[in-house]
């Protein structure tokens, strides 16, 4: 099981990064074809921003809600609890994470998802049994 990070959502609707848009895309089709992909709630605003709320965004927000709603019948959606708030901040002191890409990690750990693919935080490593890794650097294979 895989837990997605927010850059990957992003790459996958953007048309800015063609190599890492096809990749993404790539990615996350093989994944939900092995009903192997999870999703962060924090995940899916996160994409929301990013992809429909800021200026130059590659979606309408109507767009980025269809495409969140698509992935999400074929992902596992995961749930953040007060537990996850404590995980993560004892992910920033120990670990040196920003708390953002902690609560990512938080989630994983709680939801013993043993992957996440991510470009950030420290990639390659081994967080408490939970690998980050950087689909894009070629460690993911599709």
């Amino acid at each position: 099981m895989f837990l997605i990070d927010t850059n990957i959502l992003v790459y996958a609707v953007s048309a800015a990064d063609k190599t890492k848009r096809d990749r993404a895309r790539a990615v996350l089709s093989d994944l939900m074809l092995r009903s192997e992909a999870a999703l962060a709630l924090q995940s899916c605003a996160e994409f929301l921003a990013a992809a429909a709320l800021k200026p130059g965004s590659p979606l309408s927000l109507q767009d980025a809600l269809r495409q969140l709603r698509s992935w999400e019948r074929h992902m596992i959606l995961l749930f953040p609890s007060f537990e996850t708030v404590e995980l993560a901040a004892g992910g920033v002191s120990r670990h040196k994470l920003s708390f953002w890409d902690a609560m990512i990690w938080a989630v994983a750990l709680q939801h013993e998802i043993p992957v996440i693919l991510t470009e950030d935080g420290p990639v390659g490593s081994r967080l408490r049994g939970v690998r980050l890794i950087d689909p894009f650097a070629g460690e993911y294979r599709v």
